[in-house]
């Protein structure tokens, strides 16, 4: 049987070598060129897409007030039609929660809270993500992975870059791309092949006490599918009721952390 040590040694060499480093803005030579031509590959693939859906599982660590490092899970879904349509949900312990655009109407469904919310919002799913965040407070951390073009966005407060190998996610083989900016750590793994999908993007709030890192794992992606107009329109479910974004941002303010 052949010996692995060699290449797990150089693989933990090319990971010692990346966050040893101390970069400027301005240093080139800690920029890995292979790293970065196979993010804009992705960016090109994703980019040129009239939609895609996939399936996804997020771990979230939260630091408790003694230090208590917890993960906190969610399985979720996702679909997009560009320019102007998406549905997102996201279920764990406490929330169970869907985001509905359209292109003319905003919405969301928060299942264990039983209320709704609806916005009239006019625009692509650019101004719908703006809005969740402006308004509702609802950040997405993985949002530039929809955007028509993540590249950019990405790769602007980059530091440093490095491609350190293959490795198998969910039967597939995904190449694990790390990058390091001012604020924040973060790795994206991508298929190989012609179809370059994300499998797994991870960021590490490194200057956050504990540094927490959230970390959201995809599956099943599908392709240009088929969608209906119902796929992004809310049904407001019986039992569910609608109120005012202000009622409904003081009641999600009030769920229990962690989840």
């Amino acid at each position: 049987m052949q010996n692995s040590t060699p290449t797990s040694l150089r693989f933990i060499a090319v990971v010692a070598m990346f966050f040893a480093a101390t970069a400027t803005a301005t240093d080139t030579s800690l920029r890995d060129p292979q790293a970065e031509a196979r993010l804009k590959d992705m960016s090109d693939f994703m980019g040129q897409l009239s939609g895609f859906s996939a399936d996804a599982l997020v771990s979230d660590e939260r630091i408790m007030a003694d230090g208590f490092k917890l993960s906190v899970l969610r399985s979720g879904s996702l679909k997009v039609q560009r320019p102007d349509k998406f549905f997102f949900e996201r279920r764990g312990l406490a929330r169970d929660q869907a985001f509905y655009f359209d292109g003319k109407q905003l919405g969301i469904l928060a299942n264990r809270l039983g209320l709704a919310v609806e916005l009239p919002v006019s625009g692509d799913i650019e101004v719908a993500l703006d809005t969740l965040t402006l308004t509702l407070g609802a950040e997405l951390p993985a949002r530039d992975l929809v955007s028509a073009d993540l590249y950019q966005p990405l790769m602007e407060p980059v530091q440093e870059s490095a491609a350190l190998g293959v490795v198998e996610i969910n039967g597939v083989a995904c190449r694990q791309l790390a990058f390091r900016t001012d604020e924040v750590d973060w790795q994206i793994w991508i298929a190989e092949g012609d179809q370059p999908l994300p499998c797994r993007y991870s960021i590490t709030s490194k200057w956050v006490y504990a540094a927490p890192q959230f970390t959201v794992t995809f599956s099943d992606w599908q392709i240009n599918p088929r969608f209906t107009e119902t796929d992004f329109q809310m049904a407001v479910p019986e039992g569910i009721e609608t109120v005012d974004v202000e009622i409904f941002v003081e009641k999600l303010s009030q769920e229990e952390a962690p989840e």
